[in-house]
C-alpha cells in the first residue's frame, strides 16, 4: 500500500512508497546536511557575517530576523547568496554561546510569513574569548 509519494516526513515513521522511516534523527541529520551545503556554498559571505555576530548589541533580545536585519542595516552585511544562509549563521551563533534562546515570538517581516521563532539574548563575547574562537575555527 502506497502511503505517500512526496518525502516529507508528514508520515512520522510510517514507511512511504520510498520505504524510509521517517525520524527525529533522520529529520535532523538532513536539516544539518543542508546548512552544511548551504554554509559551504555562502563563500566569503560567511566569515563577514560570523565576524558581525561578534558586534551585535549585548543583551539585547533579537529573534533571527531581527538579527538579519541589524547586520544588514547596521553593520553592513549584505545579503548572502541565498536566504537560507541565515539558519547555519544563527546556529553558529548558538553553538558559540553568543545567543541564548530565552523565549518564542512571531515574526513580523513579511517574508518571514508570520511564524513562531526563537527569541534570543545575545551574551557578551570577552576579546580572549573570540581569539580562542578563531584559534580553533580557523
Amino acid at each position: 500500500m502506497v502511503i505517500s509519494n512526496y518525502r516529507c516526513g508528514v508520515c512520522k515513521g510510517i514507511p512511504c512508497s520510498c520505504g524510509a522511516q521517517y525520524s527525529a534523527e533522520w529529520t535532523k541529520a538532513e536539516r544539518d546536511k543542508a546548512m552544511a551545503k548551504v554554509t559551504v556554498n555562502a563563500g566569503p559571505w560567511k566569515d563577514i557575517a560570523k565576524a558581525a555576530l561578534d558586534h551585535l548589541p549585548p543583551d539585547a533580545r533579537m529573534t533571527g530576523e531581527d538579527i538579519r536585519l541589524y547586520m544588514m542595516r547596521h553593520l553592513g552585511v549584505p545579503p548572502p547568496h541565498h536566504h537560507n544562509a541565515w539558519g547555519p549563521l544563527i546556529k553558529s551563533g548558538i553553538n558559540k554561546g553568543l545567543l541564548v534562546q530565552i523565549d518564542w515570538q512571531t515574526t513580523k517581516t513579511r517574508i518571514s510569513h508570520a511564524r513562531n521563532t526563537p527569541v534570543y539574548q545575545v551574551k557578551t563575547v570577552h576579546p580572549w574569548d573570540r581569539q580562542k574562537s578563531v584559534m580553533l575555527n580557523g
